[in-house]
């Protein structure tokens, strides 16, 4: 379940952060990039991980809560971030020269890697830092295990609205004009 919820809320995510960019019709081989990349890691191996890291350190006292928290934001966030600044450039070029069959790229270290920056990639953890830090300390306390991947996939849904607008090159120009309206 959390593999579907995690496609639809990252297509939503894209579709939105095009739509709010103000671009010429939408991207729909980004659009599907992001519901793969979400889908699978965000989604389904997210889903996994909690389910390992709560039967690890089950529980929710304060020892229990504060090392998954950890453990979490440290590995999980690493690879997932990773993994969409990697696999959604790539997957883009793969479904944009889609023509009925699939197109893989030239699978070089280059063309693989691409779309990973180590700037975009301290943005983005800055980020998961700034949203799923607090969020997983309060579900990890508060929220039952069986339900926490897909409170996780709502939550990534707002954090899939930077991604896409790192992804799509848009997000540098609305921090300028966030920093613009600030007096």
């Amino acid at each position: 379940m959390a593999f579907l919820q995690a496609a639809f809320l990252a297509s939503g995510a894209d579709i939105a952060t095009q739509t709010m960019a103000g671009a010429n019709g939408i991207e729909f081989s980004h659009v599907a990039a992001m519901a793969t990349v979400a889908s699978t890691f965000s989604g389904a191996i997210n889903a996994v991980w909690l389910r390992q890291l709560e039967q690890t350190f089950p529980g929710t006292a304060t020892k229990e809560v504060a090392i998954k928290t950890i453990i979490h934001a440290t590995i999980v966030a690493f690879i997932i971030n990773s993994a969409y600044l990697v696999g959604v450039p790539l997957c883009t070029d793969c479904y944009s020269s889609f023509n009925g069959v699939l197109h893989f790229p030239h699978m070089d270290m280059v063309t693989i890697f691409k779309g990973w920056n180590l700037d975009e990639f301290l943005t983005l953890t800055k980020l998961e830092v700034a949203m799923f830090i607090p969020y997983n300390t309060l579900a990890f306390k508060f929220v039952p295990p069986q339900i926490r991947p897909l409170t996780h996939a709502s939550i990534s849904a707002t954090f899939n609205v930077a991604v896409s607008a790192i992804t799509l090159g848009y997000f540098n120009t609305w921090c300028e004009r966030a920093f613009d309206i600030i007096p």
